[in-house]
């Protein structure tokens, strides 16, 4: 298997996680009690209703978390989801360092996958801004065209993961300022990391 080639199946992705095994196993024991169809999509699990994701298990350096698509509409009445950055409009993490903390907050974990359920039968979605104006700068597309590992290493980020990259690499002013960072984060990219990811 190639080096940056994604999990074929949530076993081998909890396997290259060995870090966080025991709450990834916890986590996907209380999330397979709902009726989601458990996938891989962007290199990670991620269960799905129909075509719509719901939710996803990640793994970050300091942490492990169920990210949650609409989560901005979930009622978070614990004060427990946080945003990765405050770039991101709809996405909400449950985080978690330790496998306690995944069996003590079992019923709010299950509290909050059946609303993120119940909101995507009622058709609720978060309503995002407007950014048409974020193109893809003309570096950043020579270098996915001309990298075939970049690009495949680029589309099985999630959408959210790329229009961090887009954004960033869009805000530079500088043709050389973005040839720097976007060579700079090559490496990010092709290990399967969102720009924020340590």
């Amino acid at each position: 298997m190639a080096k940056h080639e994604p999990p074929a199946t949530v076993e081998e992705f909890i396997k290259r996680n060995p870090k966080w095994k025991n709450e990834f196993l916890a986590l996907r024991k209380i999330i397979q009690d709902f009726d989601m169809v458990e996938a891989i999509k962007w290199g990670k699990p991620c269960y799905i209703i129909g075509n719509d994701p719901i939710i996803l298990l990640q793994s970050f350096h300091e942490y492990c978390a169920v990210v949650f698509f609409q989560g901005a509409l979930i009622n978070d009445y614990h004060f427990i989801l946080a945003v990765e950055n405050d770039k991101v409009q709809s996405a909400r993490q449950l985080r978690f360092t330790n496998q306690k903390e995944v069996m003590s907050n079992k019923r709010i974990i299950k509290d909050y996958i059946n609303q993120a359920i119940q909101m995507h039968r009622a058709g609720m979605k978060v309503l995002f801004e407007d950014n048409s104006d974020c193109k893809m700068p003309a570096e950043f597309e020579l270098a996915l065209a001309t990298m075939p590992q970049l690009y495949n290493a680029f589309v099985q980020l999630n959408p959210i993961q790329q229009q961090n990259y887009v954004r960033y690499f869009s805000s530079l002013k500088l043709k050389k300022s973005r040839e720097n960072q976007i060579e700079k984060f090559k490496e990010h990219i092709l290990q399967g990391k969102g720009l924020y990811d340590k």
